[in-house]
């Protein structure tokens, strides 16, 4: 079977038909699909260039309240949770696409959503500016949270 090379302007055009935006749609993904690179490689960049730092998280996880993070593994649940957020803002993904590292989807959603109801996030957003992470950051968490 012959696959058929449709140049970036057929796609797009093909997406928005079934009432996609090609703005979602990852730049490698348009590519023809022998020229694609494997799906961990456009899916996953390194932790390294998302993931909060140490330091980042050490600042960051002092303005969780204590009482949510004595619970075995609480402390990690968090930092996945603004480890995901921020490699979603980065790739401008929904959430569907979120590596496996940083858990489901639904589950960030959930915790997300039950520290929006007992004002965390809005606290956390109040105090981004004076934690010291770089603004790209800060900018990144203010806009997801």
């Amino acid at each position: 079977m012959k696959i058929p090379h449709l140049s970036e302007a057929e796609v797009d055009a093909g997406l928005r038909a079934m009432g996609f935006d090609p703005a979602f749609l990852p730049k490698s993904l348009r590519l023809p699909l022998d020229q694609r690179p494997p799906p961990t490689e456009h899916l996953a960049p390194t932790v390294a260039e998302t993931d909060l730092t140490d330091d980042e998280w050490r600042a960051l996880s002092r303005l969780i309240p204590a009482k949510y993070r004595k619970r075995p593994g609480a402390d990690q649940r968090y930092r996945k949770l603004f480890d995901g957020l921020l490699w979603l803002s980065r790739r401008n993904a929904p959430a569907t696409c979120l590596p496996p590292r940083y858990g489901t989807n639904q589950s960030i959603r959930k915790l997300r959503e039950s520290m929006c109801i007992r004002g965390d996030m809005a606290t956390i957003v109040i105090a981004l500016p004076g934690l010291g992470l770089s603004k790209e950051r800060t900018a990144a968490l203010a806009r997801d949270l």
